[in-house]
């Protein structure tokens, strides 16, 4: 009964779900694509793009999780991301042994981190909110930048993680290594995303972001969605940071900067914020197009300034929308067309 009035509370706003969402089948055929693509385009340089796409995707996440299904402005995710960097770098042995658990344990303290900054930053809403992430981001990127044990404003030289099997150690510094490190860490935290907003907590943000009155009246606690969807950012976060790090072997306090700020953001909202496939459309635009336009840095800025005001006015609700509204007729089709041939055979 509860769950059904959170439902009731997200009102006739709530954003349809994506095309990806509403169908497995297609799905499947992206992470098959994905999965054997290194195997059509054996290229190096293009596998080594798309492995950096697939880690800022997870930044684009931790973004969208936030802006898209809680309705705030998160101006922290950059110093999560850099946390997760740090402590990856920092716990992780100089022989690249113990792979991945320095990078899970770096998911995990940036999540608890969260979860401890919760009770200050989920208390507020809105600009309050975006300004008490931002306070946090600038915080983190002092101590990043003059304490000792982080090399300072010097950085980090960070090994490449490795595997041992049967005694043997393999050191994963291939671009066929990182981007298929980076798919399945997409994955993953794709499915968990997937899972946390089917739960009690998605569906109380959903509610919250779109009759925050209402969904409190019904028995929504606000505050604790608010901590969960917080904690669960700053963990995806994190794990981009620790797998940027061990992809560039260099870290410095610039991670906490507005730059992977404005990246993170620009990538969200292209895609567009509340859609499941978002991050992953915007990280491949604004990691990949750049390459393939122009080799100055000046005229990629212009043309991505260009593309994103296009999009904003045009397609508000980001690219995702865009290609919902064009699949979404054809599946219709295709699913009428089957059901015709079945009654048809009966």
């Amino acid at each position: 009964m509860a769950n059904t009035k959170i439902q009731q509370a997200a009102g006739s706003r709530q954003r349809k779900p994506s095309f990806i969402r509403r169908n497995n089948l297609t799905v499947s055929i992206v992470v098959a694509i994905g999965v054997i693509f290194p195997f059509v385009v054996p290229s190096g340089y293009w596998l080594g793009l798309l492995a950096l796409a697939w880690i800022y995707a997870l930044g684009a996440e931790s973004v969208n999780l936030i802006g898209g299904y809680l309705g705030e402005l998160p101006l922290s995710t950059q110093a999560f991301f850099a946390i997760g960097a740090y402590v990856s770098a920092l716990i992780y042995p100089n022989d690249g042994s113990v792979a991945f658990i320095a990078i899970a344990i770096a998911v995990v303290g940036c999540g608890v981190a969260g979860a401890v900054l919760a009770p200050i930053v989920c208390r507020v809403t809105g600009t309050y909110f975006s300004v008490m992430t931002l306070a946090i981001a600038g915080v983190v990127g002092v101590l990043l930048g003059n304490l000792a044990i982080t090399g300072g404003t010097n950085g980090l030289g960070v090994p490449a993680p490795a595997l041992s099997i049967g005694g043997t150690q393999y050191v994963l510094s291939s671009a066929r290594s990182y981007y298929y490190i980076g798919l399945v860490a997409l994955i993953i935290v794709g499915v968990f995303v997937t899972l946390l907003l089917r739960s009690r907590w998605g569906r109380g943000a959903v509610a919250i972001r779109d009759n925050p009155e209402l969904a409190v009246s019904v028995g929504v606690n606000a505050f604790r969605v608010r901590a969960v969807m917080f904690a669960a950012s700053c963990a995806i976060a994190g794990l981009s940071g620790a797998l940027y790090a061990h992809y560039v072997l260099y870290i410095s306090d610039d991670l906490s900067g507005v730059y992977y700020l404005t990246l993170f953001l620009i990538m969200a909202v292209f895609g567009g914020m509340g859609h499941r496939f978002s991050p992953v459309i915007g990280a491949l635009f604004f990691t990949v197009v750049p390459q393939l336009v122009s080799s100055s840095e000046g005229a990629q800025e212009l043309i991505f300034a260009l593309v994103l005001l296009g999009v904003v006015i045009a397609v508000p609700d980001g690219v995702a929308s865009l290609a919902d509204r064009l699949i979404a007729p054809f599946f219709r089709m295709v699913k009428f067309r089957l059901g015709r041939l079945a009654a048809v055979r009966r």
